[in-house]
């Protein structure tokens, strides 16, 4: 009996052992390799949106550890403040993300997830992905050189944008040009792609772009692209507004025309400017933006155009609902009213104010609840701004709707007696809220969320 015993205790202790053991290697197995971990609290089912969310944290984790491992491993420095090599090296990450372990584990309330690949693994896997990226920038480079030989300004364009591209996405020594170990590919093909760019001239029918926000321009420029007077196709373009994002792309016809017609008007001020730039990065990958600096071009032929906006102010209606359950709580009465939301939107949105909802080109919808100090279930100096904005475009091309919550919550000081005999320093009254501070406060946040769910439109 006691023999059983004792074996069943080996038998157990022997299973904790493995395990502890197993585990302990996979802590470490994980701590020397590369790795990109990331975690979400749940509470609830866990959901796409929080895998999705997830899984992106781990890569940008991953891709740290990645860039830290080649600087501190193999002495190869990543210059991700350069726009073209930041979006290559992407590429690379995605490419050994296709090749690690992905580790989704849940443990208690949180979801974790890791992507993580042994080193020695790693440096197989870059010889590999060099070696495909060396010959793609070779190949590049024979067609270029036949290119230049035939004056195919075309071939030149692209071949020479492919062959920077790839010397670029090389992770090691700077690529030389194949029988000549003085020159490097990388700044012959600059030099070929220079010379190209300053012998291209860019000319439009206009330099006004006139509509209503969220409606096709009005009478659109075209803009035409020549090379030694000779229409150039293939030449992409990007319109954006300085600091703002892109809001038009376009591309060379045979005729080596670019129209404005697919230009949907920004929501923006009247007069505001935009920036027309030739996009190299098309060539790559027509959701990337890539200027010609970011080819390390520097061209006395600037290319750049610029174009105003004349916009017809869209109009608007509004439905403001403000509430507070609380009937001690004295709220500013233009709050209330929604006389400051609604000068928000037409001095800093740019909006004409419609009394007729239907024919309005947006419908905007405001609630919003404030919560103070005085409800029982918030703290002394504790208040709190929660709600959405909704809007409604049923003009616009295609008709469609947005919404975006806001929330605002801050706590004041509370005030301590500084009175010598009344109350010790450390003795604090129930602080009520300044709500008139508040609310000037909680506004802020409201106006975000109303240009947040603006821009989307």
């Amino acid at each position: 009996m006691e023999s059983t015993i004792l074996m069943n205790l080996l038998r157990y202790t022997t299973g904790v052992a493995i395990l502890i053991a197993a585990a302990a290697a996979h802590s470490f197995a994980l701590d020397n390799d590369i790795s990109g971990i990331a975690k979400v609290k749940l509470s609830g089912w866990l959901t796409q949106d929080q895998i999705a969310q997830c899984k992106a944290d781990a890569r940008a984790r991953f891709r740290v550890h990645l860039i830290s491992w080649l600087d501190e491993e193999k002495n190869l420095k990543i210059d991700t403040t350069a726009n073209l090599t930041n979006l290559l090296f992407g590429t690379f990450v995605d490419s050994c993300l296709s090749r690690t372990r992905e580790l989704p584990e849940l443990k208690g309330s949180f979801w974790t997830y890791a992507y993580s690949i042994p080193s020695d693994s790693l440096f197989t896997m870059m010889s590999s992905y060099n070696d495909r990226v060396e010959l793609l920038a070779t190949d590049s480079w024979i067609r270029l050189t036949n290119a230049l030989s035939r004056n195919d300004y075309e071939e030149i364009y692209y071949q020479s944008v492919e062959v920077i591209a790839r010397t670029s996405e090389y992770i090691g020594p700077a690529l030389k040009i194949p029988g000549d170990t003085t020159r490097s590919l990388l700044d012959t093909a600059r030099s070929a792609l220079k010379s190209f760019l300053e012998k291209i001239s860019i000319a439009s029918s206009a330099q006004l772009l006139s509509g209503k926000p969220g409606m096709p321009a009005d009478s659109p420029p075209v803009m035409t692209v020549t090379i030694e007077g000779h229409p150039f196709p293939g030449l992409g373009m990007t319109g954006f507004i300085p600091g703002g994002r892109d809001i038009w792309k376009g591309v060379s016809d045979n005729k080596g025309q670019i129209s404005f017609e697919n230009l949907i008007i920004p929501f923006a001020k009247n007069g505001t400017l935009i920036y027309v730039t030739p996009n190299l990065g098309r060539v790559l990958d027509n959701r990337w933006h890539i200027g010609v600096r970011d080819f390390g071009i520097e061209s006395a032929n600037d290319l750049n155009q610029s174009f105003f906006l004349k916009i017809n102010r869209p109009s608007f209606s509004l439905v403001f609902d403000a509430s507070d359950p609380d009937p001690a709580d004295t709220l500013p009465q233009d709050f209330l009213s929604g006389a400051l939301i609604k000068k928000f939107l037409e001095d800093s949105c740019w909006l004409d104010s419609s009394l007729d909802s239907i024919k309005a080109d947006l419908s905007i919808s405001i609630t919003c609840r404030i919560s103070s100090a005085n409800s029982e279930a918030l703290d002394a100096g504790e208040a709190r701004f929660e709600g959405s904005v909704a809007i409604l475009a049923p003009h616009l091309r295609p008709p469609r709707s947005e919404k975006e919550p806001f929330y605002f919550e801050k706590k004041y000081d509370e005030i301590p007696y500084g009175a010598a005999g009344r109350r010790s320093l450390d003795q604090h009254v129930r602080m009520s809220v300044p709500l008139g501070v508040f609310i000037w406060d909680a506004n802020v946040k409201m106006h975000e969320a109303v240009r947040k769910v603006i821009a989307r439109l």
